[in-house]
């Protein structure tokens, strides 16, 4: 069981960062949409530091959805979902493979835009870091949540909008969570006090994950 999903695992690892290299275009669009903020408003740092935590919370919802939105479409057309399962591979190894390779994919994305867009929020180096972890922290939460819609649509015939209707508000409420850590680390500069936060987030991972491990057959018939 654990051989197919290693072998699982690095198969959509593999195909995520050297075939479809979705996380490239999602890079750019994230660096762009972050960094385009800062030359349409006033360029007081004070009023950058406000605007960065909304600006860098709706890109990552909106990065994170795109980027997982259609990660069972390809599967289901190639017929390689119902390869799996006959195979013996149950469902909540393929979602724990896929969600493998998001947390990855997402988790390189971020590190590539949270330090380069700070720097037209003239946030430091080390600052930008601790927003950063404090992010990646949480990307195993709403990966999971985002691939649990994508779930969904495929069973729904890819009626994407009741997924998301579905999936919102547990993105949302894990984003609030990021931002007020995020929030304490850019007032105090203090990792700890933003970890506490982070906390309830790793906790309802830890609670959302196997959930959805033991309904994912039940999801995809």
């Amino acid at each position: 069981m654990s051989s197919k999903l290693l072998s699982l695992s690095l198969y959509e690892i593999k195909r995520s960062l050297c075939y479809n290299m979705n996380w490239i275009s999602a890079a750019i669009f994230l660096i762009i949409n972050i960094s385009l903020f800062p030359f349409t408003i006033d360029p007081r740092p004070e009023l950058l530091h406000q605007l960065f935590l909304s600006v860098v919370i709706t890109s990552i919802l909106l990065g994170i959805v795109i980027m997982t939105n259609h990660i069972f479409e390809e599967d289901v057309s190639d017929g390689s979902l119902n390869q799996y399962i006959v195979f013996g591979i149950p469902m909540y190894q393929i979602f724990l493979a896929k969600l493998l390779a998001a947390v990855i994919e997402f988790s390189l994305v971020l590190s590539m835009v949270i330090p380069t867009a700070s720097i037209f929020y003239y946030f430091t180096l080390s600052k930008s870091l601790k927003i950063l972890l404090v992010i990646i922290l949480s990307t195993p939460l709403f990966a999971s949540i985002s691939i649990f819609g994508s779930m969904i649509a495929v069973n729904l015939r890819k009626n994407i909008a009741f997924s998301l209707l579905l999936i919102f508000p547990l993105l949302i409420s894990s984003l609030i969570i990021i931002s007020l850590a995020a929030e304490k680390i850019i007032l105090t500069d203090n990792f700890e006090e933003g970890f506490l936060y982070i906390q309830i987030n790793i906790g309802m991972s830890l609670i959302i994950i196997p959930v959805i491990c033991l309904i994912s057959k039940y999801i995809y018939k």
